[in-house]
């Protein structure tokens, strides 16, 4: 007896059906399962190269900045008149100190020093502040605080008359420029204080030092606090890491710009700070040193981008450590809100700081010197072979974050970026993709099931015809009847089941059709980008076929140059078509050939204006040299070429550029904005032959230009000399 089989009696569709099913959905589980850890690990391996990125991004600005402030410091240092400033103020402090000042002019600097300095300090450090510690004893130092240090308002001596206000707001010391005491200091200081003063407003330093090298005693400071005429030798500041970072220039023999790490500077009320100065000198050896001072705000500004925090999500921030695991610049959460941070420090655990720690930065509106870190993760960072590292931590507030760290590679301070990210935040998007996936697993199970179903019976029909007509020939023979050749199955002459003629046929032709539609797309695609590479920048040829056609570029530096052609119309006048042709196409020809020579790209050719730009399909540091020396070439290659019949103007602008390519009705590769704007201004309204260059691009350009003047308040450039020419 047979045993019964539970599919025994079920039909062949009904089979395949179930095995479709049962094949989709042990696939669906595997991949499902196989993509949730691959996504979740490509999703970290994403964020990790993300904040990577952004890490090193920070970082190589931190990087760029140090180094921009130390040069701009060596450029003042290397400058005649700091020496000059320095020996001239010095002497004048030296006159100073031979005459006592009065006992009225001690004690109210005293006065001072109790009722605004001591207060303040001790706000930050909670402990008390000995006034001896802070107040000088130089005659000259107490001169020079109580005329420029202590805050005037109108109406005291030195400052001016009574302004009628019943309420007058004390002058800033940094804008004091003659304290009215009659001293050959004051009168030094006036002229010195418009340039250096000007230099500090511009370059963002927080503060500005001369100091002379005698004592390194501080002659010249912008904002005037209790360091100023103090010396950092001997005096009340001696120990700060401002005295210390010249100390390092012991074995210094030229200018050259130094940093230090951040400190709290007793100066600036205890607020972090960090200088970066450079030796001074003249042909008798060292004069003294120029230094600069910086808060934490233009590091804080160029971590967060302005505030902006793009590419960081809703909880990622970037930060500078020292090896020391604390702070260097502000914590995102404490600059959103200060007073949420500092509650959330007070819970006990990781985040948890002491009544000292956030006084102080209640008091200095920053976390730098103050809130730790995780110090393995910084020993970590610090000890690898350089380059960016990877870890989990949890941060200074309790949060289980993902962290990128890339050391700063600046002489003096070691430094950190720390980018860091909440893993809530970073895993959101697997939860989410999850949630995603199974709905849609789900959904599709559903669909298959139906299409299974389907597809079995459609698949059998062919099936079944074939069957009918198998019986049809097995009973034929077995009958011994003649055997219709219609109902044999594959023939020699090429019958068998209409439906597989029929499908034989058809995937024929439509491979066929398939071929030649292919080689026509072909044949129009290889004819597109023959057009593309004629009229078009390699460049931009090969973005425009992969974006289809559309290509919009944001350049932040590039020059544009706008070449206004005169006398083409006397030229051309009574002259046949085909010859005004060639001498134009040979024109173009030869000015292209120069703009390509020189790094710059047309961008197109409107009447007899010629645009061409440099600095957007390939950077270039020079590019407004470039701009202005293809300027000069064309102007006189024309003039050559033409025997003088054409003379060019021209107008070249540095700035910002949109350039773009829009290839859907026509095809079209231009050049906008407000550089542009400018350019097309000054070629149009520049004299007859004349380069004329805005004030951006006359900034960039090296001494061998030759500025012949101004015309209308913007330079004009008639030539460019050799270097040594240049030089004479």
């Amino acid at each position: 007896m047979k045993r019964p089989r539970p599919l025994g009696n079920t039909s062949l569709a009904t089979k395949l059906a179930l095995v479709a099913l049962l094949v989709t959905l042990i696939s669906l589980a595997v991949t499902a399962a196989v993509g949730l850890a691959r996504g979740s690990d490509l999703a970290d391996e994403i964020a990790d190269d993300r904040f990577v990125t952004v890490a090193s991004s920070r970082g190589a600005a931190i990087e760029g900045a140090v180094l921009s402030y130390e040069r701009e410091l060596t450029a003042l240092a290397s400058s005649p008149a700091a020496g000059a400033a320095i020996r001239d103020l010095g002497a004048a402090y030296l006159e100073l100190n031979a005459n006592p000042p009065d006992a009225t002019s001690s004690t109210e600097l005293t006065e001072y020093y109790l009722s605004d300095v001591v207060p303040a300090l001790e706000a930050v450090s909670g402990d008390r502040v000995g006034t001896s510690f802070l107040v000088p004893t130089g005659d000259a130092a107490v001169h020079l605080q109580h005329a420029y240090t202590i805050p005037r308002v109108p109406g005291d001596d030195g400052v001016g008359g009574d302004s009628g206000d019943s309420s007058p707001v004390a002058i800033d010391p940094a804008l004091v420029t003659d304290p009215g005491d009659g001293t050959t200091y004051s009168e030094l200081h006036e002229t010195v204080h418009q340039v250096y003063g000007q230099i500090a407003v511009q370059s963002g330093f927080d503060d500005l030092y001369l100091i002379d090298a005698r004592s390194d005693t501080i002659v010249y400071s912008v904002r005037k606090r209790i360091d100023f005429a103090t010396s950092l030798d001997v005096g009340p500041h001696s120990g700060t890491t401002l005295a210390r970072l010249l100390d390092t220039f012991d074995d210094a023999t030229a200018p050259v710009g130094r940093f230090s790490d951040f400190s709290s500077y007793v100066p600036a009320y205890e607020r972090p700070t960090t200088f970066v100065a450079s030796p001074v000198f003249d042909a008798s050896g060292l004069v003294g040193y120029v230094a600069a001072s910086f808060a934490v705000d233009p590091f804080d500004a160029i971590l967060s981008g302005d505030g902006e925090w793009d590419g960081f999500g809703d909880s990622g921030e970037a930060y500078l450590v020292g090896t020391d695991g604390i702070m260097r610049t502000t914590s995102r959460p404490f600059a959103a809100s200060p007073p949420t941070y500092l509650d959330a420090t007070t819970e006990p655990g990781v985040a948890q700081l002491t009544d000292a720690q956030r006084r102080r930065m209640s008091a200095t509106g920053t976390t730098a010197l103050v809130q730790p870190v995780d110090r393995q993760v910084v020993l970590a960072a610090t000890e690898s072979a350089g380059g960016a590292g990877i870890a989990d931590m949890v941060d200074h507030l309790g949060r289980e974050v993902r962290v990128a760290s890339v050391p700063i590679a600046v002489d003096g301070p070691t430094w950190l970026v720390f980018a860091q990210i909440d893993r809530d935040e970073l895993d959101r998007p697997i939860e989410n993709y999850a949630r995603s996936m199974l709905f849609a697993v789900a959904l599709f199970i559903v669909v298959v099931t139906f299409v299974a179903v389907r597809w079995s019976n459609r698949l059998m029909a062919p099936i079944r015809t074939i069957a009918e007509r198998l019986r049809s020939v097995r009973a034929a023979s077995a009958s011994g009847a003649h055997i219709d050749p219609d109902l044999v199955l594959g023939g020699r002459d090429g019958d068998g089941p209409a439906e597989y003629r029929e499908l034989s046929d058809n995937v024929d032709q439509m491979l066929r059709r398939l071929g030649e539609r292919r080689a026509a797309v072909e044949a129009r695609s290889a004819e597109r980008s023959s057009l593309l590479q004629q009229f078009l920048p390699a460049a931009v040829a090969r973005r425009s076929e992969e974006s289809g056609g559309e290509v919009l570029d944001h350049v932040q530096n590039a020059s544009v140059v706008v070449l206004q052609v005169d006398g083409l119309g006397d030229l051309v006048g009574g002259v046949p078509d085909h010859e005004v042709r060639r001498l134009l196409g040979d024109l173009v020809d030869e000015v292209d050939a120069l703009a390509t020579e020189h790094g710059l790209e047309r961008i197109k050719l409107t009447g007899s204006t010629y645009y061409a730009v440099c600095g957007v399909n390939r950077p270039y540091l020079d590019h407004a040299p470039r701009a202005v020396d293809f300027a000069l070439a064309a102007r006189d290659l024309v003039a050559e070429l033409t025997d003088g019949s054409l003379r060019v103007t021209a107008g070249v602008c540095s700035g910002g550029v949109s350039v773009g390519l829009a290839a859907r009705a026509a095809l079209v590769y231009d050049v906008w904005g407000d550089t542009v704007t400018n350019a097309e201004r000054l070629a149009r309204t520049a004299p007859e032959s004349t380069i004329l260059v805005s004030n951006e691009v006359r900034g960039q350009l090296p001494a061998s230009f030759v500025v012949v003047g101004d015309v209308d308040g913007v330079a004009a450039v008639s030539a460019r000399v050799a270097a040594s020419e240049a030089t004479t």
